[in-house]
């Protein structure tokens, strides 16, 4: 009689929940999975058709990612990625179940394909973020293959990404600012420039488009993009962006306040990068918002 056939423990224990084997293997981290009384390590052998107790089993086939219906603006897709609009005041992903509308939410309910496609199952095949009230051009992959792809391209310096921004004072028609970015505050949830942990290497070009009283628009363009950059890198030069919780100083925020803006004024423009698949020039474009007019 022939043995029966063996198979990694983790991926037994997705296969029976029907999750991923990154949320199977956070169970054996977290020391919920038991086999005949004793702890199951994740790389361990056991039967194919073994059936570990599994505590709290019920939490665990819960997807922090539910798709929900949002009708976002799709900018651009094929076999590779998708792209859209990002509206303002909604997250790019869920922290936790449940969590309300989220971009990659309404990407997935559109493109189901995508849910699957990044290491994370939370972000929804997302390849890079934008901060919660920056709207515009986000990218997902639709696969892991291409996630992983796209995420080396936009992240490279092939990569061109410009943003429009409504700021406090009167900036220069043009100027640039170089400066270290690094991590401070809690959790490193605050940029630094020339300071914090971790500082890596950053630079902005910045165009003046108008000039309105004490605010004007202006259109920055980067190439790798750090934590915060075009926020930080405009308060370091004396223009912090209206309605900037983080990085405001009190005379922007009495102008923010006189215009009754009523939360970030950053827009993501554009992505420009070389398809990865194709070799072809791939710009997608969002389109301004009413306050950039």
């Amino acid at each position: 009689m022939s043995a029966s056939p063996k198979d990694r423990a983790d991926a037994v224990v997705a296969r029976r929940l029907g999750i991923s084997a990154r949320a199977a293997r956070k169970l054996f981290d977290e020391g919920k999975v038991t086999l005949g009384g004793r702890r199951l390590d994740k790389g361990s052998y056991v039967d194919a058709n073994a059936e570990p107790e599994i505590a709290d089993a019920a939490s665990a086939t819960t997807r922090v990612l539910q798709p929900r219906a949002m009708n976002l603006q799709v900018l651009y897709a094929d076999s590779m990625l998708v792209a859209v609009n990002k509206p303002a005041g909604i997250p790019s992903h869920p922290l936790r179940p449940n969590e309300g509308d989220t971009v990659a939410a309404g990407i997935v309910s559109q493109f189901p394909e995508c849910l699957l496609a990044s290491q994370d199952e939370r972000e929804g095949g997302l390849c890079h973020r934008l901060d919660t009230g920056t709207s515009g051009v986000i990218v997902a992959a639709r696969s892991p293959a291409s996630w992983t792809t796209l995420r080396q391209t936009l992240s490279s310096g092939l990569c061109t990404k410009t943003y429009l921004a409504h700021v406090y004072g009167a900036p220069p028609l043009t100027f640039s600012v170089d400066g270290m970015i690094g991590r401070g505050g809690k959790g490193g949830s605050r940029a630094m420039v020339n300071g914090g942990r971790d500082p890596l290497p950053a630079r902005t070009v910045f165009e003046r488009l108008w000039q309105r009283g004490a605010s004007a628009l202006v259109r920055a363009t980067l190439g790798t993009g750090r934590i915060h950059q075009v926020r930080v890198h405009l308060a370091h030069s004396g223009h912090p962006i209206l309605g900037d919780d983080l990085y405001s100083d009190a005379a922007s925020e009495r102008v923010a306040a006189s215009l009754t803006i009523p939360g970030l004024r950053l827009h993501a423009e554009s992505i420009a990068f070389i398809h990865p698949e194709t070799g072809s020039s791939v710009r997608i474009v969002a389109p301004a918002p009413a306050w950039a007019s």
